[in-house]
Formats: structure tokens, sequence, C-alpha cells
């Protein structure tokens, strides 16, 4: 029974180490040492350089000398002419992409029936003149001498600026309009107390604070101009001046409730 034993004992400890060294050779690589060199060969079955081949957008690899190198040979990373591909050739290779916002077409959020008003003319627009009455006439922007109604002075204001317009035809002149906007160191209401103080300053000249337009407004009547009417309204944060035969009255009126709907 001992004898039996010892035997497999035996038989056991010679299978384990045929198994173990047929393992070894098959799956561990062989370590040869030639000229101070270590060489690792590998077994077909690990060695990924036999199932893999290399190949860069493509193609196969290119060396500095204009070699085609292929997937199977040793590639030397540090010859390619990588530094001889431009960025253009790059985005010629590579697929086009399409951005999408996630909506097929832009769509305006404005009212499509908004119509915005013409540069150079934000006080006073054509459509504005004519519709009060003066149909045929257009306007002119005119450089001024800074008066306003050639009788009261302005251009030492601070924080002030104007601009004047022409409402004319071809054949006459209709009316002059003054439009004053004060930046955000003036109050309007203080600028329209100083117009209508110089305005009273004049010797042959008298105001007539009326209020009846826009937010507040007055006359100016000047004994030598009998004819012509000085019409100051503010309007909002504007102040507007007109200046008008007396026979345009009603047009210059329906002009001014006009420019008031709009501010």
């Amino acid at each position: 029974m001992r004898k039996f034993t010892i035997f497999t004992v035996i038989l056991a400890v010679i299978i384990f180490v045929v198994a173990s060294e047929v393992a070894v050779e098959k799956y561990l690589p062989s370590v040869s040492f030639e000229d101070n060199a270590l060489e690792v060969k590998l077994p077909d079955s690990l060695d990924l350089s036999k199932i893999i081949e290399t190949n860069i957008f493509g193609s196969d690899l290119t060396n500095r000398l204009g070699d085609e190198v292929s997937g199977n040979e040793i590639v030397d990373l540090s010859e390619l002419e990588f530094d001889e591909i431009s960025l253009d050739e790059v985005m010629d290779a590579a697929p086009d992409i399409a951005f999408s916002s996630g909506t097929s077409e832009l769509e305006d959020f404005e009212d499509e029936n908004f119509v915005a008003r013409p540069v150079g003319n934000v006080f006073l627009r054509e459509e504005q003149v004519q519709s009060a009455g003066f149909v045929e006439a257009y306007i002119e922007e005119e450089a001024h001498d800074g008066m306003i109604y050639k009788s009261i002075f302005i251009d030492d204001l601070f924080d002030t600026k104007m601009t004047k317009y022409v409402v004319r035809t071809e054949a006459s002149l209709l009316a002059k309009v003054y439009v004053m906007e004060t930046g955000i160191n003036t109050e309007v209401d203080n600028l329209f107390e100083v117009l209508k103080v110089r305005a009273s300053e004049g010797l042959e000249i008298e105001v007539n604070d009326t209020n009846d337009f826009g937010a507040s407004s007055f006359y100016m009547n000047d004994s030598r101009r009998p004819s012509t009417a000085f019409l100051t309204v503010r309007i909002g944060p504007l102040i507007y001046g007109f200046s008008y035969p007396k026979a345009h009255h009603t047009q210059i009126k329906n002009l001014v409730t006009l420019i008031d709907w709009e501010i």
C-alpha cells in the first residue's frame, strides 16, 4: 500500500513538470543574449505586429524618402513627415461635417410687419409729413447755426444735441423742424423751461404758454414776423420746434399728433 502511494506521488510530480515546461515554451517569450543585446521573441499567438496592420488616414505610411511603408514593416515614427502635412490638407482629407442648431431653418422672432425707421430721419419721416397733409413734400437735413427760430440761442447749452430739418416741395418751403435731444446729465423738462425763458427775453417777442400739444408746449409770437408761427413742443424725451407759415397750422397740428403717437 505504501509503495503504491509513493509511485502515485512520483507520477503526479512528473506530469506537473512536463505540463509546466509545455506552458512556458508555448506562452512565455524566449529570451536570448547575443552581442550584449536583449532579444525577446513572442509566440505567434501573442505577437500583435503579425495581426494588426498599421494605416493612417486610410493609406500606407510614407517615410521621409518617399518610400511606401506597408503595415507589416517596422515604422520609425521619428522619420515620418508629419511636419509637412498642412492643416488644409488634413481638412480636405477629413469627411464633411454638417453642424445643426436643432432647427431646420431660422425664423425671425420679430413681427414681420415691423418697419425700421430710415437712418438719418429717425425723428421726422416723409411718411409722417405727407400723412399730415403735405402730400408732395419731402424732408432734408439742414445745418444749423446754434439758434432756433433765428432768435433763441442754444449753442451754449450743455449736453444737448440739435438736428434741423426742412420740409419742402420742389416749388416752395413749407416748414422747418428743430429736434433737440438731451444726454444723461440733462433733464428734458429743464431744457424746455430754458427755451421758454430765453424766448421771452426778446424785445418784440411774446410767449404764449398753451400746453395744447405733447407733454407741454408754447407759442412764440414775433411781431416782426406776424405771418409765421413758432411752436415748441416736448414729446417724450425730445423737444420739437416748428417754424411755419400760419396758413399751414392744420398740417403742423396733424404732424405733431403723428409724432406724439410714435414716441
